[in-house]
């Protein structure tokens, strides 16, 4: 499901929020695959820097890089801050904060 409904998905908005380690729900190859579709229609540059650049490496002849096991597709997040109004988590260089609901009393 996407991250927002009714929302015009843009490819480096769904780049940014997927190297962030936040699911965007879209899928970025196929959305490259429209951009440069629409770009090539209207006769116009891929206006967007991650959809020209996935597909200048689509077009390259040099074969992708095996990936090995020392690279990850996901981020290992590790608590910086834990309060009970927000939660603070980091990966490598990159921060997330996160609100923490508060746990309302029901006696």
């Amino acid at each position: 499901m996407p991250l927002v409904l009714g929302v015009m998905w843009q490819q480096d908005d769904v780049y940014s929020f997927e190297n962030a380690g936040i699911p965007a729900g879209v899928d970025i190859e196929k959305l490259t695959d429209i951009g440069q579709w629409i770009s090539d229609e209207l006769g116009i540059p891929n206006g967007s820097r991650v959809g020209a650049a996935l597909v200048a490496k689509k077009k390259s002849t040099v074969p992708a890089a095996t990936s090995s096991p020392a690279m990850s597709t996901t981020r290992q997040w590790d608590a910086v801050e834990d309060t009970r109004e927000y939660r603070v988590s980091r990966s490598g260089v990159i921060l997330k904060t996160y609100n923490t609901p508060i746990q309302l009393s029901t006696t």
